[in-house]
């Protein structure tokens, strides 16, 4: 990974890359609730919470709001929407696989776009059973989308060029391999999670422009100029207009986790 670039440096505009509106957010916390009887006070862990997207809705939701996050940037940004919003969210600099959390204090842990990123999600998954209380859930969520092409177009042409992107795991895989280990894994949105997103072409360039997308910093400095060179060209060459706006379905995928009880 180019070590220039990192969610510190990203965490002031990241929110502007990311499309999940706040009610979508605020519904996903009553599903959670719901699904995962909880009531007003119990603990949410936000699991590489970035921003606090889904943190700050939990804190809304009655709920006793927890962020873990590796970026120092990141929190940052979170702590000042949480300021700014009155609300009151417990917030901890550290990695997935190592929570820095007391085992056994929290009530339920979300994990959103994460377990498929991570290249050892058991590790992961072994901390969120071990900060989680007897009987707690993971929820697990994935955002899909109708994609514009350019993300898939640049990817294309980094391979061209020898340059390979950060992988993980597919999230069926990972789902698949929880259950393959005896956990129970059971989708749990019912399709209402979902929204439209509108961007101009050019809104889309410039966000692959400052490399706001993590897969983008595997990438040498002058290969993502080389690439973003072509990418230009190839839009000019099929007469795509930047100031054009797109506008494609989105939504998010929420799994509820369990694990049997220890013996």
């Amino acid at each position: 990974m180019d070590p220039s670039w990192s969610y510190d440096r990203v965490a002031e505009e990241y929110d502007q890359s990311r499309t999940v509106p706040q009610d979508v957010a605020r519904r996903l916390w009553q599903i959670v609730k719901a699904a995962g009887s909880l009531s007003d006070g119990s603990v949410a862990l936000d699991a590489a919470a970035g921003t606090g997207r889904f943190t700050l809705a939990a804190a809304t939701a009655g709920l006793s709001a927890v962020a873990v996050d590796r970026s120092a940037g990141m929190l940052s940004v979170l702590r000042r929407k949480a300021n700014q919003s009155a609300v009151t969210v417990q917030c901890a600099l550290g990695d997935v696989t190592a929570l820095p959390l007391r085992s056994e204090t929290i009530d339920v842990v979300l994990m959103v776009h994460i377990l498929h990123l991570l290249p050892d999600p058991d590790a992961a998954l072994a901390e969120v059973q071990r900060v989680l209380v007897r009987g707690g859930m993971l929820f697990a969520a994935r955002e899909v989308r109708e994609e514009i092409s350019l993300r898939d177009q640049y990817v294309t042409l980094a391979a061209g060029l020898g340059a390979t992107a950060e992988s993980g795991s597919p999230m069926d895989a990972v789902l698949a391999h929880l259950t393959e280990n005896g956990a129970n894994v059971e989708r749990v949105d019912d399709g209402i999670l979902c929204w439209r997103r509108r961007l101009s072409w050019e809104q889309a360039l410039e966000q692959l422009r400052s490399r706001s997308w993590h897969y983008q910093w595997t990438i040498s400095s002058a290969a993502h100029d080389a690439v973003m060179a072509q990418l230009e060209l190839w839009m000019r060459a099929n007469e795509i207009i930047p100031e054009q706006e797109w506008s494609g379905a989105a939504a998010l995928h929420l799994w509820r986790v369990g694990w049997p009880p220890a013996i």
